[in-house]
């Protein structure tokens, strides 16, 4: 059997029918209802990957010939163009935050069971397709389908959160959040019930002023002079 997901191909979304994924010991099968689209990390993923491979090449020089070096020496000269052929055609997932229902669960997964709606993350796993198989430390149960439209975007809070206690910031402290997309605007209120003085840094004017909305105290644009 087959499904639908929608991957990348050389910087232009496409569906494909792709094989059913297996669920494997310590997964979880989930039939997507929701998948959640991060116009941030997804734009800048397909204008990393479009264009011919030269332009690709001419992107970061001296580190694609460090690469190419390396491959050389270790699969030779035709296991290099090989490889380099490879990527021009290959297939990328995307994806990494959604919402659904438990359809199978693998073995040695007792914390979930079939018929639970639960919120997914991670690249590779949780991606825009119509059935996802996901590790079972990677989905979390949800009492209902009530939210299960905003429980898509569960990932993407869990971002900002971890991001927030690594860093792990004291009451009264000033803390600086550089790029005020959607994961830095939850990133700027977290840290603001935290009890920090945040101050925000973005290119565009209109984020630096949602960023002041949500509780920013001090914003400014990348080029000012502070």
């Amino acid at each position: 059997m087959a499904m639908k997901q929608l991957m990348l191909e050389a910087g232009t979304p496409t569906i494909n029918e792709v094989p059913l994924p297996s669920c494997a010991p310590g997964m979880v099968l989930v039939r997507t209802h929701y998948s959640f689209v991060s116009s941030g990390t997804e734009s800048a993923t397909i204008a990393a990957t479009e264009g011919s491979l030269a332009t690709k090449f001419l992107r970061n020089v001296s580190g694609n010939i460090t690469k190419i070096g390396t491959s050389i020496k270790e699969n030779g000269v035709a296991g290099t163009l090989a490889l380099i052929s490879g990527k021009r055609y290959q297939l990328l997932e995307m994806g990494y935050s959604c919402s659904g229902q438990v359809i199978a669960i693998g073995a040695a997964v007792k914390e979930f069971a079939v018929g639970d709606y639960v919120a997914c993350g991670g690249a590779g796993f949780a991606s825009h397709a119509e059935i996802v198989a996901v590790p079972k430390h990677l989905v979390a149960r949800l009492s209902s389908n009530k939210y299960l439209k905003e429980a898509s975007i569960t990932t993407i809070g869990a971002i900002a959160l971890q991001g927030v206690r690594r860093s792990a910031p004291q009451l009264g402290e000033s803390v600086v959040v550089i790029g005020l997309g959607l994961i830095g605007l939850i990133t700027v209120q977290l840290l603001k019930q935290s009890g920090c003085f945040v101050i925000g840094i973005d290119v565009a004017p209109d984020r630096l002023a949602l960023a002041k909305e949500h509780g920013c105290n001090v914003v400014y644009a990348a080029d000012d002079e502070v």
